[in-house]
């Protein structure tokens, strides 16, 4: 005999959900992981606008000027940088609470497998327990008459 689990195409289904969601949790933590080294980079170009801007000692006002309006586009694109941040770590929190969503509903009809699967084996054991126990008092019986006759042939 030979297991079959009734819910084996939804099993391979899921586990093929859970495969796609662990997918795009990858592709979201690299996405969250490159706008985050983009912000780390922004926020060394602000900090380098600024103490450009703020260094001591004498400027011309175009000098000034320029290094304000520096500063100032730095902050601005700095300051998009994190609400791009923000939404790559909206996307990767979604993509793993759907990962984990997948895994858990996989999860839950493995082991309904695995746990179908010990109860057939433990039905077949049990079943060819019962057809054993049955054959070996079949040959003790037999074997009982035998020496039961022969002893009654000898007591005669």
């Amino acid at each position: 005999m030979k297991f079959c689990f009734r819910l084996a195409r939804v099993l391979k289904v899921k586990t093929i959900w859970e495969d796609q969601a662990k997918l795009k949790l990858a592709a979201a933590v690299v996405a969250r992981e490159r706008e985050e080294q983009l912000l780390e980079k922004k926020a060394a170009y602000l900090y380098n606008a600024w103490t450009e801007l703020t260094a001591p000692g004498e400027k011309k006002v175009q000098q000034l000027a320029s290094n304000f309006l520096l500063t100032d586009m730095a902050n601005s694109d700095y300051k998009r940088q994190q609400a791009k941040v923000q939404v790559a770590q909206a996307a990767w929190e979604t993509a793993q609470a759907e990962f984990v969503q997948r895994r858990s509903q996989r999860q839950v009809l493995t082991r309904l497998k695995e746990k179908k699967q010990v109860e057939f084996w433990q039905d077949i054991n049990r079943t060819e327990q019962k057809e054993l126990d049955e054959i070996a008092s079949i040959f003790h019986l037999t074997g009982q008459r035998g020496c039961q006759g022969g002893q009654s042939g000898n007591n005669t």
